[in-house]
């Protein structure tokens, strides 16, 4: 049976010694990190073909769309104001995205927010959504 999506969680660490991570609240989509080997041709064999040697990863960026509310969280949730305050105070955090699986897989990466968009407002009654964009520093841990 394959796993779905249903259920995942993404949590931002709000303490540690020991670490405790929070649940950033209404989360509706995300784009889990994903892993780009840069590669760079040393030179070219006998034969005429290039040698391409791997050389370091890209960095990578997670964006993920919530369900916008400024203030009041589902609790325990980190507030979704939160986020804009740290934008613009330029903080790295650690964050964790866990997905539903019962080997509970999940990535560890520290990042900060780098885009923070509300969606266009309509009269139509349709939810306010925040376009919200991670932007790791460093690799990833992936267990299990």
């Amino acid at each position: 049976m394959s796993m779905t999506s249903n259920g995942f969680v993404l949590n931002i660490r709000t303490s540690t010694g020991p670490d405790v991570f929070t649940p950033i609240a209404r989360v509706a989509k995300i784009t889990p990190p994903k892993f780009v080997l840069n590669k760079e041709t040393v030179r070219a064999d006998g034969s005429g073909h290039a040698i391409v040697m791997p050389t370091t990863f890209e960095p990578f960026e997670v964006p993920l769309e919530i369900l916008f509310d400024p203030v009041v969280p589902t609790a325990p949730a980190i507030a979704h104001d939160a986020l804009r305050t740290r934008l613009l105070a330029k903080t790295i955090d650690v964050y964790q995205l866990i997905l539903p699986d019962t080997g509970a897989f999940q990535w560890q990466f520290p990042a900060f927010v780098s885009s923070y968009e509300i969606s266009e407002l309509t009269q139509d009654g349709a939810p306010v959504m925040a376009s919200i964009t991670l932007s790791c520093t460093g690799a990833p841990t992936v267990t299990p």
